[in-house]
């Protein structure tokens, strides 16, 4: 039986440089392709993949606010393959709090890529040599757990993301299914918990916490 696979890229040549790869494999089948965070987890409820191979950079959500949503929202969950060029510490660990199962980076070799892929879809997680070396010391001494910072819940950050970007309360209320007042809710909670006043602070925040790029 084929691993069904959901792309989750933004960048056109490389969905399609992934699907064509991927379709060559006779135990593989691309079955969807998203270019940002709210398509992928719509199209993860109506297509229920084995594996999502997505970006953390992405439009709307990223790809660690959309692991986390397809983690609560579907059951069973597809298994999260993060393929990003991000190798950043603290967005590592914020991927695999929110549900990845495996973590590359893009330099990774296609070899490396279908290993993981097989392997994350019989329930072993897969880090790339790199990325798993420099989590070590977090292995050894799990009392030093990573905590997002602030404490933010999911949705405090899904919030502070999209008004980072530049969508209006309204507009970030619409895109995820909230009323406004729940929305001004949000922001006003996680402003308060990063003591944080202007959208230029908020901005900075989500870019150094990497909610966004610059």
């Amino acid at each position: 039986m084929s691993i069904s696979v959901l792309i989750v890229e933004d960048h056109p040549i490389v969905c399609e440089g992934l699907q064509q790869l991927l379709t060559l494999q006779p135990d593989m089948d691309v079955v969807g392709i998203a270019q940002d965070g709210l398509t992928a987890v719509a199209l993860a409820h109506r297509l229920h993949p084995d594996i999502v191979l997505m970006d953390i950079n992405l439009p709307g959500l990223n790809g660690v606010a959309t692991a986390r949503r397809m983690r609560q929202e579907l059951t069973p969950p597809p298994q999260v393959i993060m393929l990003t060029a991000h190798h950043e510490r603290h967005l590592v660990l914020d991927a695999l709090h929110a549900g990845a199962a495996g973590y590359l980076l893009k330099q990774t070799t296609l070899q490396e890529l279908l290993h993981a892929i097989r392997l994350v879809h019989t329930g072993v997680r897969y880090l790339t040599p790199c990325v798993a070396e420099m989590l070590l010391p977090d292995l050894l001494t799990p009392q030093t757990a990573h905590q997002p910072a602030a404490n933010l819940t999911p949705r405090e950050r899904e919030v502070v993301q999209l008004l980072a970007a530049g969508h209006s309360a309204k507009e970030a209320a619409a895109l995820l299914g909230l009323r406004l007042t729940t929305v001004e809710s949000y922001r006003k909670q996680a402003m308060t918990k990063l003591d944080l006043h202007t959208v230029a602070d908020l901005t900075r925040y989500a870019i150094r916490e990497g909610l966004l790029t610059p």
